[in-house]
């Protein structure tokens, strides 16, 4: 199994870092390609999240750790790609669909309970946060293509997990601007 592993790793690392040269259409717009990443980087997520915290099981943690890593770098380069072309459409649309298919699913591991929306959705607000400014469609992104139940609204907050989560991850990348621009002033 830890050799399949690594040896898939390689393989998505090599995907990561050509996936420039790959058409939109590929990486985005067809219906096999961006749902598969998504499915794998659930996977090796329940796996990383099951070995966490256990001493005798540390090389495979690593293994699901790294090549977990290598996943979310692959849904970043594509999320870049979405929101720097008018056909950001299909990305959030499977996005979303992925997430409604995992949004309760979690591990107890490590003395807590972790959630898999959790992890995907920072993974993508990260860079959602820095980069939806300068992206040539941000308002068709935000009116017509970003899930309404992600979106923080007094009703979604309530009744959406999704919402709660939007709302922690956008406190917590305004704390880290501002703690930066902090910094850089003193």
């Amino acid at each position: 199994m830890n050799q399949n592993l690594k040896t898939a790793s390689k393989l998505l690392d090599d995907f990561a870092n050509f996936i420039e040269n790959r058409s939109n259409l590929l990486v985005v717009g067809l219906e096999e390609v961006f749902p598969k990443i998504l499915e794998w980087h659930f996977r090796i997520w329940q796996n990383e999240i099951t070995f966490l915290g256990k001493e005798e099981k540390l090389d495979e943690w690593t293994s699901y750790f790294a090549t977990k890593n290598i996943l979310d770098s692959i849904i970043r380069r594509i999320e870049d790609r979405a929101l720097k072309i008018r056909e950001s459409f299909a990305f959030f649309r499977h996005l979303k669909d992925h997430l409604d298919k995992h949004k309760e699913d979690s591990v107890e591991a490590n003395h807590g309970r972790w959630y898999y929306a959790e992890d995907l959705l920072q993974t993508f607000y990260q860079f959602f946060f820095e980069t939806i400014a300068d992206s040539p469609s941000q308002y068709d992104i935000w009116e017509h293509y970003f899930p309404k139940e992600w979106k923080v609204t007094k009703s979604n907050f309530k009744e959406s997990m999704l919402s709660r989560i939007s709302l922690y991850q956008f406190l917590e990348w305004a704390q880290g601007r501002n703690l930066s621009k902090n910094l850089i002033r003193n």
